[in-house]
């Protein structure tokens, strides 16, 4: 059994908060500033099941053990770093993106980003940028690790064809501070449009920020945050945040 790695003691992470936003999407929208040439509008969520996970194998950004890490993507790429299309988000689009190792993504980053492992509640200071959220939380991955069954890391993998092509993350690894807490989250994008959808492979999320947040908080959608249940988000579950 692989040994889980020790924080130094400033690293401890927050408590949980004991809220949680299950079934209903809180939704905080702000006016736009001046520098704001086009308003953000806003995301709704519908909730469902029967999501199919398929564990991914291959395209994995880690490679050996990796905690707090970016792995940076864009159109102009190439191999893992290649991003099929643009993403369409709060009406911007956006040809390049830093996947977090922590379950977020930050899209408009070709370098820099933040690798922040304490989650809080939306909207959050911590991104400066749009966000989206599929599990933010602290997490590890080590590729060479396979005492699950399968293997860890994040995910990369393209389908379709031009232009309804979609674009998938998958995050298959464990807590920072539990390694028999599973993760698995993934998030696809759709060519050409701004509706992005969560999956869950395990049930869990109890210390995990769900959501999406505009730039500079303008507005955000979250499903939970810091619940403390084991059920934040479910095996098989199914988010789908429409723009509207």
């Amino acid at each position: 059994m692989r040994a889980i790695p020790v924080r130094s003691p400033g690293r401890s992470r927050l408590a949980s908060s004991g809220f949680v936003a299950v079934a209903v999407a809180v939704l905080m929208v702000f006016t736009a500033g001046p520098a704001s040439a086009v308003a953000p509008g806003s995301y709704s969520i519908s909730a469902g099941g029967g999501a199919v996970f398929a564990q991914l194998s291959s395209n994995n950004l880690v490679s050996g053990p990796v905690d707090d890490a970016l792995f940076f993507v864009s159109t102009t790429g190439s191999g893992l770093g290649r991003l099929p299309f643009p993403l369409h988000l709060y009406n911007q689009t956006y040809v390049n993106a830093a996947i977090s190792s922590n379950g977020n993504i930050q899209p408009g980053i070709s370098s820099g980003g933040t690798t922040a492992f304490t989650n809080n509640c939306l909207p959050s200071a911590t991104f400066g940028r749009s966000v989206v959220l599929p599990f933010w939380d602290d997490l590890f991955f080590d590729s060479n690790d396979t005492a699950h069954g399968f293997i860890e890391g994040v995910f990369t993998r393209t389908s379709g064809s031009a232009p309804h092509r979609k674009f998938l993350v998958s995050w298959q690894g464990h807590l920072f501070s539990d390694a028999g807490s599973i993760v698995m989250a993934q998030v696809t994008f759709n060519e050409n449009s701004q509706t992005v959808t969560y999956a869950y492979g395990r049930s869990g999320g109890g210390s995990a920020t769900v959501g999406i947040q505009a730039k500079q908080q303008l507005s955000s959608t979250e499903w939970t945050c810091n619940s403390g249940l084991a059920t934040a988000v479910q095996s098989g579950m199914r988010l789908t945040f429409l723009h509207n």
